[in-house]
């Protein structure tokens, strides 16, 4: 199965990417993420707050694709992040960010992150992050990660125009 799983990723991965936009702000995924992923959290015993800033611009995005990158680095701060932490999906203007109060990484580890088959997960396949960054790029958007061992992550989404 872990197999499979890994081909059909590396397959989409390997595809070109063409975006299917339309107008759309990137609350409504925010929110349609929140409330998918919510009781993931609560069972955990970790806190998933929004953080929207009022008065955001439509812009073009594939919303499928968007949602993708947004649940990955979701999930990615839930499985860092012990029982009793804190993670944070905010969205200003043409920006979002995920904080968490995980485990961290260190420099090494956030230099290699969007590396094909770079994991720091024993079951990870090394592809999500590569996909997510594909995304990203395909938006014309730029990505930012700060780490620390011990203090947490953020990722910083920006596209363009801000």
């Amino acid at each position: 199965m872990k197999l499979a799983k890994l081909c059909d990723e590396f397959l989409e991965f390997a595809r070109p990417l063409k975006l299917e936009t339309a107008p759309a702000t990137l609350t409504e995924i925010v929110n349609l993420i929140h409330l998918t992923l919510k009781n993931e959290f609560v069972q955990a015993g970790i806190s998933l707050s929004l953080e929207i800033a009022p008065n955001e611009p439509t812009i073009q995005l594939d919303t499928r694709r968007m949602e993708q990158v947004i649940r990955n680095l979701v999930l990615n701060s839930l499985q860092a992040t012990p029982r009793g932490g804190t993670v944070i999906l905010g969205v200003k203007a043409r920006h979002f960010w995920i904080e968490d109060s995980g485990i961290g990484m260190e420099i090494d580890q956030v230099s290699k992150l969007f590396s094909p088959f770079f994991t720091t997960k024993p079951k990870g396949t090394g592809l999500g992050l590569s996909m997510s960054r594909k995304i990203i790029d395909a938006h014309d958007a730029k990505i930012e990660v700060q780490s620390k061992p011990g203090v947490g992550t953020r990722f910083d989404i920006r596209f363009e125009g801000e």
